[in-house]
């Protein structure tokens, strides 16, 4: 069995490695996007004669790639969370660890929620490892579900098993039926759907709705937590009962969760708007890696020491003017990986939070997306580009075709 020290340095070379590929990336969409259209154009040419060789057909065959693009609905900054909540909803993603430290099982008075925030619902699923908290606030009206992360970095960062499986299974009475090509991480998927804790969840959310049915819903968590808040908040947005409810989720440090066709129909749900704080080099939220085909879904909000800024959908839409992440933003963390595994502690964001953005909140806190350059808007250079796997789709086509 390795040592924890051996563990760390052979974790730590996977992840060089992984930067490393994303420098070569990153460099090549932002300085050379002619020469990348050409390198990807030569690229998908050989992959399609290996596809044809059989030599990649398994690979084809496990992502099921035959789903349509679908178009994403426009944003704005009426979207950005309140400074107010986007606080608040940290909190609680750090209260919810305080139920399982002190051994609870249900909602208890011995733990210190914010003001007029009332506990209905705690959960501590052994044996997923899932914990979810589920508050009402009556001063803001909202309906929020909390889950916990992991109480070690390390086992969040090691944790390379990443193997996806089809996104839920949800109950009946959903809308997901006819896709089947949602893939996500398995044991993100887990956390969430095994023994039954997605349908409790659903069960409680429509009962606090029906009873307060001018709240909000909210789905906050940290690292583990903010990918179970994605998994949770698109679920219950396929639901009839939820159709004309908006869903939002605040979450931070939140890693990539799924594939393509995930971002895809995650960013076109009318009903549901995300939100992913990440606190300067965080490591966590630039993992699992993209040429494992792992996409962001949402918005960025990047917390940096002399301030914060949004970005469109991660990256940049041109027909709106909205610029993407910056180059090399994966690779940030690089410099000092174990700074990037130090950044990702929810007492940073909370610091930041209270002592930065509620001071100066014009400097601090979101107030519109980052526009694009004029050199940006005038390239005819693909969007979306996020160790895009467009390739196997346009290729599958072919093949089909040929």
């Amino acid at each position: 069995m390795l040592s924890s020290q051996s563990t760390t340095i052979t974790v730590n070379l996977l992840l060089l490695l992984f930067l490393c590929i994303q420098t070569y990336i990153a460099s090549g969409q932002q300085h050379h996007p002619r020469q990348l259209r050409k390198r990807q154009k030569d690229d998908g040419k050989r992959k399609f004669h290996l596809q044809q060789n059989g030599l990649i057909k398994d690979v084809m065959n496990d992502l099921h790639l035959n789903a349509k693009k679908i178009q994403s609905p426009s944003s704005s900054a009426k979207d950005i969370p309140p400074l107010e909540d986007t606080s608040e909803f940290a909190t609680l993603s750090m209260t919810v660890y305080d139920y399982h430290i002190q051994g609870l099982t249900s909602c208890s008075d011995s733990i210190a929620l914010p003001k007029n925030v009332t506990c209905q619902y705690y959960e501590h699923n052994e044996k997923e490892g899932t914990e979810v908290l589920i508050v009402t606030s009556a001063e803001k009206k909202y309906i929020a579900v909390v889950f916990a992360g992991t109480d070690d970095n390390q086992s969040t960062i090691i944790d390379t098993e990443f193997i996806k499986e089809t996104f839920g299974p949800l109950p009946n009475n959903n809308k997901l039926e006819k896709y089947t090509d949602l893939y996500v991480h398995s044991g993100f998927n887990n956390g969430v759907f095994g023994n039954g804790i997605f349908n409790r969840v659903l069960s409680k959310v429509t009962e606090l709705k029906k009873d307060h049915p001018d709240y909000r819903i909210f789905l906050t968590g940290h690292s583990l937590g903010a990918a179970s808040s994605l998994l949770t908040a698109f679920g219950l947005s396929q639901y009839p009962n939820f159709a004309k409810e908006h869903i939002t989720v605040v979450n931070f440090g939140c890693p990539r969760v799924g594939n393509y066709q995930w971002r895809d129909l995650v960013d076109s749900s009318p009903n549901l708007t995300i939100w992913r704080f990440v606190y300067e080099r965080d490591l966590v939220a630039r993992v699992p890696p993209t040429f494992l085909l792992y996409h962001h879904v949402g918005h960025l909000a990047q917390m940096e020491e002399d301030g914060m800024l949004a970005y469109y959908r991660q990256n940049r839409d041109k027909k709106l003017s909205y610029a993407g992440a910056p180059m090399g933003w994966d690779i940030w963390p690089i410099v000092w990986i174990p700074g990037g595994v130090e950044k990702h502690d929810l007492k940073n964001y909370l610091d930041y939070l209270e002592n930065k953005s509620m001071h100066d909140s014009n400097k601090y806190y979101i107030h519109d997306y980052e526009k694009l350059k004029k050199e940006d808007l005038s390239d005819d250079d693909d969007d979306n580009f996020e160790g895009d796997d467009r390739w196997i789709r346009n290729n599958r086509k072919r093949a089909k075709i040929a």
